[in-house]
């Protein structure tokens, strides 16, 4: 008889099974059986399983679709081993998860399930969702009712606490797992083990069942949650009142406001001293409409409005330009829009807006959204907009910062640093991070004089560029404070030297960024030497791409997982 009997639901996906199978396969500890249950009748994962000739897995399939909960519950009425461990067909194991598990269910009798921290993959970008302060032999019922923290993959359960038991209840359309730690809960002690035992990846959306088109599945199986453990969450009422808020918020913002307004009711209702859920549910109130106006308002800022307003007058335009009273609007339009004040509140209100509509499509994740509006805010307060923008722009300094604090880069590798503009926001960026360096490459280009003079360039379009970038009474660099500087690596010298032995020394980078001579032929010579050095889940930046098609032609031969570009800048995802 095996220790522990690894579930493994398959729907539609054999080429994902192999990786999680393997994964157990290449386990330090070898006393178990692997049970795979396919619930997918279009693509069958039989021929790959049986493809690895191992005794240790058995197979099984439905003849009908019956979902996850159900090719669980027959993986676990086949199941041999004393220790039950769930593992998803698009997830693996850390080679020493079942090592560890069974020897902390060996050593605490009294402990029915155990779990770890893991790692998330999502959109080529890796999250450790960290355990940090082990749980001793405990229920924490208070957390575990007001959200789900344990990841159903990384999961192992005493098979003796299941006894007699359906194990998942496959009316729940979403969150089976949350619903079976809340009855192991009432009878069972939990310990966590601090360490990664698990990556879990996220599909696109559609393919996994948290995903937006899930929505009204994820709302019922909430509403379903509390109903069903009615009795407990009447114990913990804070708890409960956090479920109506958390679920009246997805109504919301699915646009169910009427279920919404009931919900966010009873949260205030349960906690009527919470801010947070009075004014969530007095928002309800004014009606979809003017909710969503406002909502668009704070999320974007007043560009978002503006943009509005101005597809609106375009609209309008054209069909009363003629009108002796549009007319006169319209100059007093113009006469505000060209004030100066006016001019530099809305191109930084525009930069703000931009950024988070980048960083909005990117990772189609609410959290990073909130997450770059944290860190936008942050760049406002550091004042840094009073030190870095200008006539060159607005929305580059402020995606670099943003972007480097996502990121949280080691290396960050610049060409041409001229003022120290950019230079100077990336290392605040850093600076904050608590981590990373940059280098930047610079071959100086000095005038004599007050400003520098223009010049006609030799690509297609003749537009103008300065003969020079630095006075030559400065260095490069000269914006850069003092106290970031410890962190910055300036490299003189052509790129075309540099560049190469500067990314053969470190191997790979975070991130690259471009604003050094932007011709053709070098712009493309810089993106295709640094591209195949950028890590997963870095990024490459560019200035100045409208003046000629490098930046294009880079995104048509290299297919970056993401990229956009706003104006002259372009950014691209690895």
């Amino acid at each position: 008889m095996p220790t522990v009997s690894v579930i493994i639901p398959t729907h539609n996906r054999p080429y994902l099974i192999l990786r999680a199978i393997k994964s157990v396969l290449n386990q330090t500890f070898q006393d178990f059986e692997i049970i795979v249950v396919d619930d997918g009748t279009k693509e069958r994962a039989e021929n790959a399983v049986l493809s690895l000739h191992d005794d240790r897995i058995v197979y099984i399939k439905h003849e009908i679709n019956r979902g996850a909960p159900a090719a669980r519950n027959t993986g676990l009425a086949h199941a041999r081993g004393k220790y039950i461990a769930l593992l998803d067909d698009d997830d693996e194991c850390f080679p020493r998860r079942l090592e560890l598990q069974v020897e902390a269910l060996d050593k605490y009798p009294e402990v029915g399930l155990v779990f770890s921290s893991f790692e998330l993959c999502e959109k080529n970008r890796i999250v450790d969702k960290l355990m940090t302060e082990p749980i001793t032999p405990g229920s924490p019922k208070e957390e575990l009712l007001r959200q789900n923290f344990i990841f159903n993959t990384t999961i192992m359960i005493r098979k003796s606490c299941l006894e007699g038991e359906q194990f998942f209840d496959e009316n729940f359309p979403k969150n089976q797992e949350w619903d079976l730690v809340l009855c192991l809960m009432e009878r069972t002690k939990f310990l966590v083990i601090p360490e990664k035992l698990v990556r879990a990846y996220v599909l696109s959306d559609g393919e996994h069942l948290g995903s937006i088109s899930n929505m009204p599945n994820i709302i019922r199986a909430n509403d379903m949650l509390v109903t069903k453990h009615a009795t407990l969450y009447a114990k913990y009422k804070k708890s409960l009142a956090f479920r109506y808020f958390s679920n009246g918020l997805l109504k919301r913002d699915y646009g169910d406001f009427s279920s919404a307004r009931r919900d966010l009711f009873k949260a205030w209702r349960l906690d009527p001293f919470s801010w947070l859920y009075a004014k969530n549910f007095m928002a309800t109130l004014l009606g979809k409409k003017i909710f969503m106006l406002v909502s668009d308002l704070e999320e974007y800022g007043p560009s978002k409005i503006i943009n509005d307003i101005r597809n609106f007058s375009k609209q309008w335009y054209r069909m009363n330009k003629n009108n002796t009273l549009f007319k006169l609007v319209a100059g007093i339009t113009r006469k505000v829009r060209n004030n100066n004040y006016f001019q530099n509140y809305l191109e930084r209100s525009q930069a703000v807006f931009q950024v988070k509509l980048l960083v909005s499509k990117m990772y189609d994740d609410r959290r990073m959204t909130k997450q770059a509006e944290q860190y936008i805010h942050e760049f406002k307060k550091k004042k840094l907009s009073e030190q870095v923008f200008g006539s060159t722009g607005h929305y580059d300094v402020l995606v670099l910062y943003v972007l480097t604090r996502i990121k949280k880069p080691t290396i960050v590798l610049e060409t041409g640093v001229a003022s120290g503009r950019s230079s100077h926001v990336i290392l605040e960026a850093l600076a904050t991070n608590g981590t990373g360096g940059l280098y930047s490459i610079d071959l100086p280009k000095y005038f004599d004089g007050t400003a520098p003079h223009q010049v006609d360039s030799n690509e297609h379009g003749g537009h103008k560029e300065y003969e020079g970038f630095i006075s030559s009474q400065k260095t490069p660099g000269w914006l850069v404070p003092q106290v970031l500087r410890s962190r910055w690596h300036l490299l003189l010298g052509d790129s075309k030297i540099l560049l190469p032995d500067t990314l053969d020394k470190f191997g790979d980078i975070d991130m690259f960024f471009h604003d050094s001579d932007h011709s053709y032929d070098m712009m493309t010579f810089e993106y295709n030497i640094a591209w195949p050095k950028i890590l997963p889940g870095g990024f490459l930046l560019s200035d100045d791409i409208k003046w000629n098609n490098a930046f294009n032609d880079f995104i048509e031969n290299n297919h970056p997982s993401f990229h956009e570009t706003v104006g002259g800048f372009g950014v691209a995802l690895k």
